[in-house]
């Protein structure tokens, strides 16, 4: 008995441990009342109550609701005092920021293992923002698990470090913002911050993505500096059996420029480490089951001839994990240049990779538009496309292991070009390679959205303006594969692409007048294409086309014919012709079409009827020809019954012309007209005037066109009606 009442009375007690010992400024952690964070103070209570050293503590505060109420500071001496433990709740930013004030002070760097605002996250972050300096390195997650979620969060907070150089090399490293290591979600995130690295720079989403982890919508339009390692998104991806990794949907809007290379070689020296991977997406990988897809890079990377540099993907060059990737439907625009292995897409690969689907517009000094290999165990590049640049596709000093089939270039982009493959790497003109075509379709399959205009853009970009605006195409003159010009040496005045609105401009050398570009005079110059707040340029060199230019101006009626074809509709058009010398001649007709006017008029009538003097005594259509104050035909057709047996009241004798008329109607009768009345076609009186004289002059000029009915009242005629026609 003693035993039971022990037992119960544990239970009893028991929960007093578990109540709340931090009220914060309100609420109670439930989903109806989450605590409120309003103070700093708060902040430090959030991590002493996840840090407690009580286990049910911790759970019953890691497992509650919170929110921020309101903007808070954090000097940085105080970092220390708010990093809290594993949270497994909902914390709702609310859009509210942790401002964090620089005063030069680390209260973290002792403490190397927890740099973060929360550890390790299974939990939900949701619309945080961070903003201000941090002296050191820190990360708002530590580790993202299972159903751990960072959704909408904002960057603004940078930190900015000096060389830091030890027997480790990741020793004062740099990294994302966001998460130092990601297994969950990490989704429509943004980091503005510009990053300074010492070392090892991380991605500036995130550090490292392991299996299950996604990062998915998210954007960096932060600059990173003297990087050794560094990518725009995550650092490294590393998928295995158990869970792929997967970046989805991300675009690289900053620059990224890596250590010189004396810095490098010390590196090198100190730590015989030689991976050094940068990507505008990932920057490395490792194992398998990695998958980058619908992602973007727009900005430039400058590197040293160490690195292994993708667009997209960066690669390994010696990494002990032989990495498994794909990368699917991405796009680059950046600048790649000065590195060892530069791919447009995907650098140096020690592994396997497969590039499906990818585009280059970017500008690649030397190596592959696409893939730059040393190495690769396995590779596969199908159904790719390349603007700019090369024409070399792929550069593979191991070439056996790099499958290829269906990738295309434009010859005319590119200012080298090399030997065609057939089937795996091969040129055409830019026409061939836009637009909706089903020669177009069967070159590069169903993994692109086609549409006139412009270039294909692989599936899952073609809403995005970024994609719209680098699939704007320059249509160079090109009669065929051996007779084109190419931005190396343009001849020919050319056209410009139009579509989604964008705004072309350029040096001076050419006059760009809607799509047509031409060529002033010779020499080397730029042309940019903008589109919401976007460009990108393209350099070419000019040679003088001989023209005669010239214009003229026609107004006709209905249609108007030059040189075999019709026009019918007012605008200008240009026909480029050829002059005697042999140049051509470029020719815009200024074109006015005034159209001709048609009406019609139905009238029962006694025999004879009048119209404009000429009579009628059979029943029939008649038509009869004026001419518009446009100076085009009036063709008024009347539809006449002649009735049988029947008089006109009265015995006057009147007359209504001209009919049509635009201004003046006169009526005329044989005896005197005391009023008349005209009539539209729903019944209404218009007009109504007295007369009381065998003639009247009716101003009609502000009736709308149509057909119109005079009543005209005379002293021997009750009413006689006449129809005329307003134009």
């Amino acid at each position: 008995m003693n035993k039971h009442i022990i037992f119960l009375l544990f239970f009893l007690i028991a929960p007093i441990y578990v109540f709340p010992q931090y009220t914060f400024s309100g609420g109670n952690g439930g989903e109806d009342a989450p605590y409120i964070i309003s103070t700093l103070q708060d902040l430090k209570d959030f991590k002493l109550a996840t840090t407690s050293g009580n286990a049910d503590i911790d759970s019953y505060y890691s497992h509650s609701n919170y929110i921020l109420s309101n903007d808070i500071s954090i000097p940085n001496a105080e970092i220390g005092e708010i990093l809290a433990g594993d949270f497994y709740g909902h914390f709702n930013g609310k859009g509210h920021s942790l401002v964090f004030i620089a005063d030069g002070s680390d209260s973290i760097s002792s403490n190397v293992d927890n740099r973060y605002l929360i550890h390790l996250l299974e939990g939900t972050i949701d619309s945080l923002v961070m903003s201000g300096e941090i002296y050191h390195n820190f990360y708002l997650i530590g580790e993202i698990w299972g159903n751990g979620k960072i959704s909408n969060c904002i960057n603004y907070s940078y930190s900015q470090l000096s060389p830091i150089w030890s027997d480790n090399i990741h020793t004062g490293y740099v990294s994302a913002r966001f998460a130092d290591a990601n297994s969950g979600t990490i989704e429509n995130c943004i980091n503005y911050a510009d990053i300074y690295a010492s070392s090892i720079c991380g991605g500036a989403i995130c550090q490292s993505c392991w299996a299950g982890g996604i990062v998915r919508n998210c954007k960096n339009y932060g600059n990173i500096y003297n990087a050794v390692v560094a990518a725009g998104i995550c650092t490294i991806v590393a998928g295995d059996d158990d869970g792929n990794t997967l970046i989805e949907n991300c675009i690289n809007y900053g620059n990224i420029y890596t250590r010189n290379q004396n810095e490098i070689v010390q590196l090198i020296d100190m730590h015989n480490y030689e991976d050094f991977s940068v990507g505008g997406i990932v920057a490395y990988a490792e194992y398998s089951n990695n998958v980058i897809r619908n992602c973007q890079n727009y900005g430039t990377i400058v590197s040293e001839k160490f690195h292994t540099v993708g667009g997209i993907y960066g690669g390994n060059r010696y990494y002990p994990n032989q990495a498994n990737v794909n990368v699917e439907n991405c796009a680059n625009y950046g600048k790649l240049y000065n590195g060892g292995n530069i791919g447009g897409i995907v650098g140096n690969v020690f592994g396997i990779v497969n590039v499906h689907n990818c585009y280059n517009a970017g500008q690649i000094q030397g190596y592959g538009n696409i893939l730059a290999s040393e190495n690769a165990l396995g590779a596969e590049v199908r159904n790719c496309l390349s603007v700019y640049g090369g024409s070399n596709m792929v550069r593979a000093v191991n070439g056996d292991n790099i499958t290829m089939s269906s990738n295309y270039y434009d010859k005319q982009m590119v200012g080298d070009t090399v030997d065609d493959i057939i089937g795996q790497a091969e040129g055409r003109l830019t026409r061939q390679l836009t637009g909706d075509t089903p020669e177009l379709r069967a070159m590069l399959g169903n993994g692109w959205s086609y549409a006139e205009g412009r270039y294909p853009i692989p599936l899952g970009l073609e809403n995005d303006s970024l994609a719209m605006l680098f699939a704007t195409p320059i249509y160079l003159h090109g009669e065929s594969l051996d007779d084109y010009d190419n931005i190396n040496l343009v001849q020919h005045n050319f056209r410009v692409g139009t579509e989604s609105d964008v705004e072309w401009r350029s040096d001076n050398l050419l006059s760009i007048n809607g799509e047509t570009a031409t060529i002033i005079a010779s020499g080397r110059d730029t042309v940019t294409v903008s589109l919401a707040g976007y460009s990108f340029s393209r350099a070419m060199n000019l040679v003088e086309h001989c023209a005669v230019v010239s214009s003229f101006s026609s107004t006709v009626c209905d249609s108007y014919e030059w040189n075999g074809t019709s026009y019918t509709s007012d605008g200008d058009y240009v026909q480029i012709l050829t002059a005697s010398n042999g140049c051509d001649s470029i020719v815009t007709l200024h074109l006015t079409i005034n159209n001709s006017v048609h009406y019609s008029f139905t009238e029962s009538a006694t025999n004879p009827y009048t119209w404009n003097g000429t009579e009628y005594t059979e029943t029939g259509d008649y038509t009869q020809n004026f001419t518009s104050a446009n100076g085009c035909d009036s063709i008024v057709t009347l539809h006449l019954n002649i009735l049988s047996g029947i008089s006109q009241n009265g015995t006057a004798e009147i007359s209504v012309f001209p009919t049509p008329v635009t201004d003046i109607l006169n009526i005329t009768s044989s005896e005197t007209i005391s009023e008349i009345e005209i009539v539209n076609t729903l019944g209404q009186v218009v007009k109504r005037i007295e007369v009381n004289a065998d003639n009247a002059v009716c101003d009609v000029e502000d009736l709308k066109a149509g057909v119109y009915v005079v009543r005209i009242h005379a002293a021997s005629t009750t009413l006689s009606l006449r129809r005329f026609v307003k134009e």
